[in-house]
């Protein structure tokens, strides 16, 4: 993470935006370091954490291994039904494609941070467990449009882009945070290939070097 915090510093200063660093920590998504602030909205806290199935995270499962997406698939449900399973492989295309990840859907996340911020009280609490599992199902129309709109982009909540280890598999994602609410697709393709360049950045001071499609 110290590898990554001079270019998420100048990141978020030159954007006027929060940018984030979370990982994959044993099946959570953990928010492991930020910089700046949102323009909009709050602030997401390092030690954030949300379970890693989807629709989240789909940078860092992207370009795994079909072992590694199915455990990602099976933290949501082992038994998927087929029509959520085609929906899994399709936002997983779109972002190998597009290269960046979408996720809109803000009172839906602020739901989920609530939720969570309840199970940490009450661990284990199965109606809890449920409400945050409904919570993550209604979110999946939230993630990866297909088409990139001004309609699609409306709510934005995140752009996420991977860092790849030596092994061409993701290890860490970077994210912002506190967008306008009515950005235009023009502007959230701007933040993403920004937020690209942190990412390839980050990577090379890791390894130099960038696995994913150019």
């Amino acid at each position: 993470v110290d590898v990554a915090r001079p270019d998420i510093e100048t990141t978020a200063a030159e954007l006027g935006l929060q940018c984030v660093v979370s990982a994959d920590v044993h099946g959570d998504l953990v928010v492991l370091a930020t910089a700046g602030q949102p323009a909009f909205g709050t602030a997401v806290p390092v030690g954030h954490r949300v379970p890693l199935m989807p629709p989240i995270g789909v940078p860092l499962v992207a370009w795994a291994d079909d072992a590694s997406i199915t455990a990602w698939k099976h933290r949501f449900s082992k038994n998927l039904r087929p029509a959520l399973d085609c929906h899994c492989d399709a936002m997983l295309a779109t972002v190998r494609s597009r290269k960046f990840s979408i996720a809109t859907g803000g009172a839906l996340h602020m739901e989920l941070t609530a939720t969570n911020e309840k199970l940490e009280l009450a661990p284990g609490d199965s109606g809890l467990l449920a409400h945050r599992r409904e919570v993550i199902q209604r979110l999946f129309d939230s993630y990866e449009p297909e088409v990139l709109d001004d309609a699609s982009v409306t709510g934005i909540r995140s752009v996420n882009v991977p860092v790849f280890g030596e092994d061409g598999n993701a290890v860490l994602m970077l994210s912002l945070f506190g967008l306008p609410e009515h950005v235009s697709a023009a502007e959230v393709k701007c933040y993403a290939e920004r937020l690209l360049i942190t990412a390839k950045t980050v990577t090379a001071r890791l390894h130099e070097n960038w696995p994913g499609p150019e």
